[in-house]
C-alpha cells in the first residue's frame, strides 16, 4: 500500500523479509524493483507510540511511519540477545538450526555465503549498503555488501558512564542525566547513531541503483548517555514506573521458579531499589528512546526530499525488548514478553 509518497512497512520483534531459504520473491524479480530501508534499533522493547508499552514515551516519527504501514503487535523475537537474534533475522534461520545462542559465538562460520539476506539480494539486482550495528557489532562479512561502516562506539564528553559495564549493564546505572549540556549538544552528531545516520542520508544522495540498506541504530542500548535535552522531555518527578506483581512466580512448579528468581532477581532490581534510582533509569531509558526516534525522523526526512520517496520500503525492528523492573527483572534473556 503506498501512502503519504512512499511505501512504508513498521514491524518490531522480529523479522524473515525476502527470505532466500523459500522460493524467490515475485516483487523483486521485477523490473521496477522497491528499494528498502531496514532500520534496526537495539534493546528496544514495546515503550514506542504503536505499541502503549509505556504511557509517557514520546516517538512522534515512529508514530508516523506505523500511522502510514503496518505494525506486527504479537511478533516474536528469535531469542532474546542480541547475537543471536540478528543472525536469525537476517538469515532466516533459527538459532535451533545453526547452534547460535549466545553473544560470545561468531555467527559466520555457521552460516554459509549468500544466504544472509544483504548478500542473498544482490543475486536480484540490488546494491547492499549498511552502517552501525547490523550484526554484532564488528561481526560481519565485508564482502557480503557493496558499502558497509561501523563507527566506533561512543560516550558523551564527562559522562559518567563506565564504558567497561558489568554483566547487563548494572554500572552503568548512574545517576541522572548527562552533564555539559552545551558541549553535549554540539557533540551529539559525533554520537555512534548520528554518524551512522548521516553515512546512510549520503547514499540515499548518491545511490542510483535499486538498494537494500540497513541503519542500525545503536541505542537504546547502554550507555544511556544521550544529550540532556531528550531528558529533559521526562521530568523526574513525573515518571511512571512499570507495574509489578510480587506474587507473580508463585504460580511456577520448582524447576521455573528457579529458572526465573535466576533471570530476574539477579540482585539488579534490588540494587537498583536499595539506591533510589528505579525512577531514574526509567528516565534515562525513555530519553534514549526519544533519541531513537529523532534519528529515525533524520532519515525519513531524508528519504522525503530523494529521488526515492515513491519506490523505497521502511522496515523498522527491534532486536529483542529490555526490561526496566517488571517481572522484578533488568536487561534481557528472558522468555517474557
Amino acid at each position: 500500500m503506498k501512502l503519504a509518497g512512499f511505501e512504508t512497512v513498521l514491524f518490531f520483534g522480529a523479522l524473515w523479509l525476502l527470505c532466500p531459504s523459500g522460493a524467490q520473491s515475485a516483487e523483486v524479480t521485477t523490473a521496477s524493483k522497491p528499494n528498502i530501508l531496514f532500520i534496526i534499533s537495539d534493546d528496544l522493547n514495546d515503550w514506542i507510540g504503536p505499541m502503549k508499552g509505556h504511557p509517557q514515551t514520546k516517538t512522534p516519527n515512529l508514530d508516523k511511519l506505523a500511522a502510514r504501514g503496518m505494525t506486527f503487535l504479537n511478533n516474536q523475537c528469535p531469542t532474546p540477545l542480541c547475537n543471536p537474534s540478528r543472525a536469525a533475522f537476517m538469515s532466516g534461520l533459527r538459532p535451533s538450526t545453526t547452534g547460535i545462542y549466545s553473544n560470545q559465538q561468531t555467527w559466520m562460520p555457521h552460516i554459509p555465503h549468500g544466504l544472509c539476506i544483504n548478500d542473498y539480494i544482490r543475486t536480484v539486482g540490488y546494491k547492499s549498503l549498511g552502517a552501525g550495528k547490523i550484526y554484532h557489532y564488528r561481526d560481519y562479512r565485508p564482502e557480503e555488501w557493496d558499502q558497509v561502516v561501523f563507527h566506533t562506539d561512543d560516550t558523551l564528553p564527562r559522562q559518567k558512564a563506565n564504558r567497561k559495564p558489568g554483566p547487563f549493564g548494572y554500572r552503568e546505572f548512574t545517576e541522572g542525566a548527562p552533564q555539559n549540556p552545551f558541549e553535549e549538544q554540539r557533540a551529539e552528531s559525533k554520537l555512534v547513531d548520528a554518524q551512522s545516520v548521516a553515512w546512510c542520508i549520503d547514499r540515499l544522495a548518491d545511490t542510483t541503483d535499486p538498494f537494500f540498506m540497513v541503519c542500525g541504530i545503536h541505542r537504546p542500548h547502554i550507555p544511556w548517555d544521550v544529550p540532556i535535552k531528550y531528558f529533559d522531555q521526562f521530568p523526574p518527578e513525573s515518571i511512571q514506573l512499570p507495574e509489578v506483581l510480587l506474587t507473580d512466580l508463585d504460580d511456577l512448579p520448582p524447576q521455573g521458579k528457579n529458572f526465573a528468581v535466576q533471570g530476574s532477581k539477579n540482585s539488579y532490581h534490588e540494587k537498583i531499589l536499595k539506591m533510589g534510582l528505579w525512577k531514574d533509569r526509567v528516565r534515562a531509558y525513555l530519553a534514549n528512546v526519544s533519541y531513537v526516534d529523532a534519528r529515525v525522523g533524520d532519515l525519513l526526512d531524508a528519504l522525503a526530499k530523494s529521488p526515492h520517496r515513491d519506490n523505497t520500503i521502511i522496515v523498522f525492528v527491534g532486536d529483542h525488548g529490555w526490561h526496566l523492573g517488571e517481572k522484578q527483572h533488568w536487561s534481557k534473556v528472558t522468555l517474557w514478553n
